[in-house]
């Protein structure tokens, strides 16, 4: 409403403010047309209105907006077991306390198909036998377009393999995906060996330290660790211990 109302001000004030301007020093407005005594009533309104009193108008509207985005869907009958956490942010305080494995897992435990909230974009997670049920063909098929959130898929960019329709009639994911494929074969992988030797020796060292200090530790966090730098080994490897470290950190 308050968006709606503010672009209605913006709009049609200005013939409003014109007339007026040109009208000659005998004009009446009571020879205005019904149009031009909205126009009347609008500047009335308008000469009343504080800058706060607008401000909050379109904070209403933009909140109503926003609300709207997230449980505008529960309109439709058929739609899978829905959580769509806390207004507006959803799930996304929960997904930066845990992980979004973690949350994923928990939220979908027992169930085929949950749609929720999170990122600020409404999102059904599937189990992987759903998928392959019901979607692995269309999306050989190249039927299927990635639907990251709008924040991610900008932060991503438009470029990216991981933003790109995949399937049938797709070359250009086609052709990049042969390419990153390629440094994944078994001589690139072979190479990378003893750079994933010694973060696996790192890990179990550091994980001795922990328990010698504190009686305990955990290998979760460690493991997340381990898999991400491990991931990106085919971009970091030769480089210098320093250089690896920081490149590491920015991936």
């Amino acid at each position: 409403f308050g968006w709606i109302t503010s672009l209605y001000l913006r709009l049609n004030i200005a013939p409003c403010l014109w007339r007026m301007a040109v009208a000659p020093a005998n004009f009446s407005w009571q020879m205005l047309s019904r149009e031009s005594d909205l126009c009347k009533l609008l500047h009335d309104l308008v000469s009343r209105i504080s800058w706060r009193e607008v401000g909050g108008i379109i904070s209403l509207g933009l909140l109503g907006k926003l609300l709207w985005n997230q449980y505008g869907i529960l309109r439709h009958r058929r739609l899978p077991y829905h959580d769509l956490g806390l207004p507006i942010f959803g799930h996304t305080l929960a997904i930066f306390r845990q992980t979004l494995e973690e949350w994923a897992l928990k939220l979908t435990q027992g169930r085929e198909a949950v749609l929720a909230n999170y990122l600020f974009d409404n999102t059904v997670l599937v189990s992987y036998p759903l998928y392959l049920e019901r979607m692995h063909r269309a999306e050989i098929d190249g039927r299927f377009r990635p639907a990251w959130p709008p924040s991610f898929q900008a932060m991503l960019g438009e470029s990216s393999i991981l933003v790109l329709p995949g399937g049938k009639g797709h070359q250009h994911h086609k052709r990049m995906r042969a390419k990153i494929l390629a440094s994944l074969g078994p001589r690139a992988v072979l190479g990378m060996v003893p750079d994933l030797t010694h973060m696996v020796r790192e890990t179990l060292d550091e994980l001795v330290d922990t328990t010698q200090k504190h009686g305990s530790a955990s290998f979760a966090p460690l493991a997340a660790r381990f898999a991400s730098r491990s991931s990106v080994v085919p971009v970091t490897a030769g480089l210098e211990p320093e250089t690896q470290r920081r490149v590491e950190g920015l991936l």
